[in-house]
């Protein structure tokens, strides 16, 4: 019989919990790129500032529908989500 020990499982813990951010953040990649306005700068509405907090409510909107919490009110959080999903394309 196998002996346990504390160091396994917090690096099984650490390793589930990334896991399930790395899910998250492949769910956020994807409604993301529904959305060529957020990112694509030839998009005529790319500057339109009413189409852009539209579409990223509806990402938060879908985020919530799988459980993901998210408040896209700061520009902070915008800048993260846009980070990422170019950070996922360019690689």
């Amino acid at each position: 019989m196998a002996v346990v020990q504390l160091d396994d499982i917090d690096l099984f813990t650490f390793h589930y919990r990334l896991l399930g951010l790395c899910l998250r953040v492949e769910l956020l990649i994807d409604f993301y790129a529904k959305h060529p306005l957020l990112f694509d700068v030839k998009s005529s509405d790319y500057h339109n500032r009413v189409k852009r907090r539209t579409a990223f409510q509806k990402i938060a909107d879908e985020l919530r529908t799988t459980g993901v919490q998210s408040d896209f009110n700061s520009n902070h959080r915008r800048n993260i989500i846009m980070s990422l999903y170019l950070a996922a394309v360019n690689c």
